[in-house]
């Protein structure tokens, strides 16, 4: 959280005032601050693993290590395959950051590094030693963009099947 300059403290606190949920922050190369022998009930990777510039191995390895027997494992992630994407590919356009976006970034480039698709995000947990619990994909983003056109890729993603959907979720549990 402490990437976020303060905006999610007010939902943390929140979640630990009105819900008893504790809430610890382990932005950082591989939790290196994890070290702790607490264990906790679930980790949530929220945007995260599309931006590593490596495999996300190492990472889910070490939050094995902090979750109980039978944590959670949360992941969010753009689904590169999308309808959205898929209409931008074919009309010559890469599915990849913008290129000016690129170019002029620092280095190491922090935007998205690696998107996945739902087989690989179920390969990546299943590959990791966890339990698929369960894999969907939604449109969570209320406001994918103005006029008909975006309405009518919406509608599609929607009536069409779930590996059209812009955002992928999926929970894996630990043995």
């Amino acid at each position: 959280m402490a990437l976020y300059s303060g905006a999610l403290d007010e939902i943390a606190g929140f979640a630990q005032s009105h819900y008893n949920i504790t809430i610890r922050d382990f932005d950082g190369p591989w939790m290196q601050s994890a070290i702790a022998v607490e264990r906790y009930d679930a980790a949530l990777l929220l945007a995260v693993i599309e931006h590593l510039n490596g495999s996300p191995r190492a990472l889910i390895q070490r939050i094995k290590e902090v979750i109980k027997p039978h944590g959670m494992l949360v992941v969010q992630a753009p689904n590169v395959a999308s309808l959205g994407r898929r209409i931008h590919f074919l009309k010559g356009a890469s599915p990849f950051p913008a290129m000016s976006d690129y170019f002029h970034s620092d280095y190491p480039f922090t935007g998205h590094n690696r998107e996945y698709t739902i087989a690989e995000i179920e390969y990546v947990i299943k590959e990791s030693g966890l339990v698929v619990e369960k894999i969907e994909a939604f449109h969570d983003n209320p406001a994918w963009g103005p006029g008909w056109k975006a309405r009518l890729i919406r509608l599609l993603e929607t009536l069409g099947p779930r590996t059209w959907r812009p955002s992928i979720w999926a929970y894996g549990r630990s043995a």
